[in-house]
């Protein structure tokens, strides 16, 4: 057993580009909301693989050299393409900009997904408990899904969004996004428990 809080998480993103980060500035200034929440823009992205801690089994240099290999065709497809805005929402405490589904970036999502999901460590019963107190009020099925993939919001669960704000009440918000479009996919790390993530590789 270890201490999940001294464990280095991962993560895999598509990041926006460089419009998407033109329209929250103008949406954080047009709410009087604190630019500083803008500082680290590689907080601001779609989630593909959620946050895991890496397996014994595996180095961090494996998992960059994979990603890196797994350059698609696929992904090509998704940058060329545009999500357009649909509404907002709050979803676990974070107020979340949705945009519309796409059937060619789910399935992108959920192969990334069960790909990667080789590199993700298998906890421990007394780690589970601890882990799983990141979630509140998890249905059945997103309770399979954690145990599964351990991370409950993924397929019929998910939804194509992009969290803005975490941990604010909010009643309304005046809106000015269009639509987003993706230039990378990044592999992400937070290397101690609140740390900023940092970027180790981005394939655009």
């Amino acid at each position: 057993m270890t201490n999940l809080e001294t464990e280095a998480l991962y993560s895999i993103v598509l990041q926006p580009n460089e419009l998407f980060y033109e329209e929250c500035s103008v949406f954080l200034k047009k709410n009087n909301l604190d630019l500083n929440l803008f500082i680290n823009q590689i907080n601001f992205n779609f989630l593909i693989k959620a946050p895991f801690y890496l397996s014994h089994l595996y180095s961090e240099k494996d998992i960059i050299d994979y990603i890196r290999k797994n350059n698609t065709s696929a992904l090509k497809d998704i940058f060329d393409n545009r999500y357009n805005f649909i509404s907002n929402s709050i979803i676990n405490d974070q107020f979340v900009l949705l945009f519309e589904e796409d059937q060619k970036l789910n399935f992108f999502k959920n192969n990334i997904m069960r790909k990667f999901d080789i590199y993700r460590k298998t906890l421990d019963p007394i780690e589970f408990k601890k882990d799983i107190y990141r979630f509140n009020n998890l249905s059945e099925k997103e309770l399979y899904y954690y145990q599964i993939w351990g991370y409950p919001y993924y397929f019929e669960c998910s939804t194509h969004n992009i969290p803005i704000i975490k941990n604010k009440k909010i009643n309304f918000f005046e809106n000015n996004f269009t639509h987003v479009q993706y230039k990378s996919l990044k592999l992400l790390k937070q290397n101690f428990k609140n740390d900023e993530y940092i970027e180790l590789i981005s394939i655009s």
